[in-house]
């Protein structure tokens, strides 16, 4: 778990977060980030697979009169992200005249960085702006290598391909209890509204 808040204060910040934002948290915990954004935004979707972790952030939520933070309980990688979004935000959940969209908040779990980057960025629903997210550095450094470099690869043409990635700023072990056996970095991807190029078939890409 994150437990220094000025790491937590530098990912908002990156976010770049306004009161009409619909954001999503994956992989949660007791909700640090999730109340925060929950502070500065129209609506959190906060998704923790741990049901005691799920059962505290709700009480917290309650607790500060949050209605607006939803908590979803169970494995990301088997939910259906935009059926969910549009249960809770109805129409929101796509960019419309109020200028709502989603964007992706979250210190992600290390093993589910790559496969949910394939579903996020694949999927078509929810339509989502921007990613801001804390992953391993050498994970980081995956996302942002360019052609031609020693970490260039699958994980490095779907995001540039998809989206504008960017490296933000390094985090060191030492913030996290306990403190994991590697560093962190966070990243930003912007999504692109169309791919830099055609491909005539995106699945064999």
């Amino acid at each position: 778990f994150l437990v220094d808040e000025n790491i937590l204060h530098k990912i908002l910040a990156a976010a770049m977060l306004d009161k009409n934002d619909l954001v999503i948290d994956i992989g949660s915990g007791p909700g640090a980030l999730s109340l925060m954004l929950a502070k500065m935004v129209a609506g959190v979707i906060a998704i923790e697979w741990d049901r005691g972790l799920a059962a505290f952030l709700r009480e917290q939520a309650n607790n500060l009169g949050y209605n607006h933070l939803y908590v979803i309980e169970g494995d990301v990688r088997r939910l259906n992200l935009g059926k969910i979004c549009c249960k809770i935000w109805g129409k929101r959940f796509s960019a419309d005249g109020n200028g709502r969209h989603i964007k992706v908040v979250a210190n992600l779990p290390y093993y589910l960085t790559t496969p949910l980057l394939f579903q996020l960025l694949q999927e078509k629903e929810p339509e989502i702006k921007l990613l801001v997210l804390m992953v391993q550095l050498e994970v980081a450094q995956r996302i942002i290598a360019g052609p031609g470099k020693k970490d260039y690869g699958v994980l490095s043409l779907l995001c540039r391909y998809y989206t504008e990635p960017e490296f933000l700023f390094k985090v060191s072990r030492n913030v996290f209890y306990p403190p994991p056996a590697v560093d962190s970095a966070v990243v930003a991807l912007r999504v692109l509204p169309q791919p830099p190029f055609k491909v005539f078939d995106e699945g064999i890409f």
